[in-house]
């Protein structure tokens, strides 16, 4: 059952570290966004910043044997996004709010995922890094 703050993570799925491997969760969180009554604008939020982390997941785990958990709970008021990977690639490094220097070629994700969802928390210890997302509707921008 959602509460006032979080929806539970209703569907949570283990995959491998590839994206294909991720386009029917996709397909699942694209139609659990429409069937909840979330506007096209805000669903694209939440799917842009689902492919980002996915991305990332995949990106840092490359060549490396890994697993992601995804998970989303979504209702009318709130939507909750998180992947966990736990892989034996590098562990990324998290950009400072004001954003990447100019010649990096990593943190920009971040920042677009920063941008669209309302609450974005990233967890790092030795064996994987936690992601989770959360949004609202923002009727007047729709």
């Amino acid at each position: 059952m959602a509460t006032a703050r979080r929806p539970d993570l209703a569907v949570r799925e283990v995959l491998p570290a590839d994206l294909a491997a991720f386009m029917p969760f996709r397909r699942c969180l694209t139609d659990t966004l429409a069937r909840t009554g979330w506007s096209q604008l805000d669903a694209f939020r939440v799917l842009v910043c689902a492919d980002e982390a996915v991305a990332n997941a995949v990106t840092h785990c490359a060549g490396g044997d890994c697993a992601i958990t995804l998970g989303y709970g979504i209702c009318a008021t709130r939507a909750a996004f998180s992947l966990t990977n736990a892989c034996d690639g590098p562990t990324p490094r998290l950009v400072e709010c004001d954003g990447p220097d100019e010649a990096s070629e990593h943190g920009r994700g971040l920042l677009l995922m920063r941008a669209l969802s309302d609450d974005l928390r990233i967890s790092i210890d030795v064996a994987s890094t936690t992601v989770a997302l959360m949004f609202v509707p923002h009727p007047g921008e729709n």
